[in-house]
């Protein structure tokens, strides 16, 4: 077996073990969107079915019972092999180590004999319509999910490193790219160069005012070159997300006011990074990031009412 593959199958065990006598859990993976007529939108596997198989092929259903695990999903066919290619089908068992193949399209028939013997069916996904009690099953696999593994942590250090190569190389040829548009391209190019195609979600490549726009994503303007560029963007490795967001000067060069207000938020992340250790909630990071951006802020008489008054009366999200 794939060393890749162990780890999924060792969740799969342990949802096993961890249900309830006479319940199963289901999970449904979705059909692909249509984008316009034989085009679809980029598929993106629900994270709950991944994260149990590895699969990421749309339109499929997984059942995990206490004893056995199976998988619907699309077949071969000809005329789908010479426009799209082969999908895994029957290969299913050996490749991902799953105990049972079935046809999607023989889903109604085959898993209702599945159920025999059962009480409640939980299920994550499209609720399914089948003879039996069915109870949400989201929290079975929640929990498991929070705590990540180290293929995990490698996988997300790994989408963080590609990305912030990316943010680099926008930022390496910001001067010479005077189009928002431009830079967000920039970016991508860089991700792909990396081997990777998915992001975590839209860039948002704001220059001037448009980054005061929380989630501005037009990406559409000329950049003035006295302006500071925003650049939130991100990509997926192995279905898991990086998240990163940075400022600069378009022209490279910080003005006084500026780099003052850049080193505020700089100090506030270095200190806030210096807190997080087991046992400190978010909350609690929330508050004290929301504290020391408000005395920057009153430092730089941004803000000119008293510390507590501007906490007291939230003025920093003004800023």
């Amino acid at each position: 077996m794939d060393m890749r593959m162990i780890q999924f199958t060792s969740r799969r065990a342990y949802i096993q073990q961890s249900l309830k006598p006479n319940t199963a859990l289901l999970i449904r993976q979705p059909h692909a969107l249509t984008r316009n007529h034989d085009v679809c939108y980029p598929f993106h596997p629900n994270r709950y079915f991944y994260y149990l198989s590895g699969f990421s092929e749309p339109n499929c259903w997984l059942l995990i019972t206490p004893k056995n695990c199976t998988l619907w999903s699309e077949a071969n066919n000809p005329k789908r092999s010479l426009w799209e290619g082969d999908v895994l089908a029957e290969q299913t068992t050996s490749v991902l180590s799953i105990d049972q193949w079935f046809d999607i399209t023989s889903f109604q028939q085959t898993i209702e004999p599945l159920l025999n013997g059962l009480d409640t069916l939980y299920h994550i996904g499209e609720k399914p319509s089948l003879p039996i009690s069915l109870e949400d099953g989201t929290n079975l696999v929640r929990d498991l999910r929070i705590i990540k593994d180290p293929s995990e942590i490698d996988a997300i250090r790994q989408a963080c490193n590609i990305s912030a190569e990316a943010h680099n190389h926008l930022m390496r040829h910001a001067k010479n790219t005077p189009h928002e548009t431009a830079l967000e391209g920039l970016f991508l190019q860089s991700v792909m160069a990396q081997g990777v195609r998915s992001l975590a979600y839209p860039s948002i490549v704001a220059s001037g005012k448009n980054a005061c726009v929380l989630h501005y994503t037009d990406n559409n303007q000329p950049i003035d070159p006295n302006s500071l560029v925003l650049v939130d963007a991100g990509c997926e490795f192995e279905q898991y997300a990086s998240d990163i967001t940075r400022t600069f000067p378009a022209n490279g060069q910080f003005s006084k006011h500026t780099q003052a207000v850049y080193e505020a938020c700089l100090d506030t992340q270095e200190a806030v990074i210096q807190a997080v250790k087991p046992g400190v909630k978010l909350s609690e990071l929330n508050q004290l990031a929301s504290r020391l951006i408000t005395e920057h802020l009153i430092k730089l008489n941004i803000i000119t009412s008293s510390l507590d008054e501007a906490l007291d009366k939230q003025i920093y999200k003004t800023y």
